[in-house]
């Protein structure tokens, strides 16, 4: 008996291969009913729309002596702001600025009804808006009404501070809005109150 020929024993080992195939049920063709290519799915809002555009900030809006309770971008900060009174003009020792400028001052009261402390300077969320829509911020100097916040404040859930800002505003100039906001003036919402009757 001849050796088989290397050529004849693939042929049989591949005709074996595609018999065990069939029989077992297992299939050698591609599937074409799915498709390995990216499909973007649609759980994400497109980068530019009217809505994402907007910012994401609320203003709430008061008078004197109304309670405001604002929220912080922080993890349980939030704050009960209450504008307590305005004075215009305030006593103050020397006024700095444009000739005829004078102190404006508002004193805040801020109470934590939060569950972690607040940690900030309140003189950096605040803004004075007057009669003519121009707005200042706080001033270096300070009225002789009453204490201020001198830069910071740390205050604890549960706890208070009273104090005031002083603004040094335009001759001629009424105070007419205040806003404030946690976060040194980046917080997601802003209270505003208005000072005149």
């Amino acid at each position: 008996m001849k050796p088989s020929s290397p050529i004849a024993l693939l042929a049989v080992l591949a005709l074996a291969s595609a018999g065990a195939c069939r029989a077992g049920g297992v299939t050698q063709t591609a599937d074409t009913t799915t498709s390995t290519a990216f499909k973007p799915t649609r759980d994400f809002a497109p980068l530019t729309t009217a809505s994402s555009a907007a910012p994401s900030t609320t203003t709430a809006k008061a008078a004197i002596g109304d309670a405001i309770t604002l929220r912080s971008n922080r993890e349980g900060v939030r704050m009960e702001v209450t504008v307590l009174r305005a004075l215009d003009p305030a006593p103050a020792p020397k006024v700095f600025g444009e000739a005829g400028a004078h102190y404006v001052a508002i004193q805040l009261r801020l109470k934590n009804v939060g569950a972690a402390p607040y940690d900030d300077s309140p003189g950096n969320g605040s803004t004075l808006i007057d009669s003519a829509s121009q707005q200042y911020t706080p001033s270096l100097g300070d009225t002789t009404a009453g204490p201020g916040f001198s830069g910071g404040a740390t205050i604890v859930p549960g706890d208070l501070r009273v104090g005031f800002l002083t603004f040094v505003v335009a001759a001629g100039a009424s105070p007419a809005k205040f806003q404030f906001a946690l976060d040194s003036g980046f917080g997601p919402e802003t209270g505003q109150w208005v000072l005149t009757g």
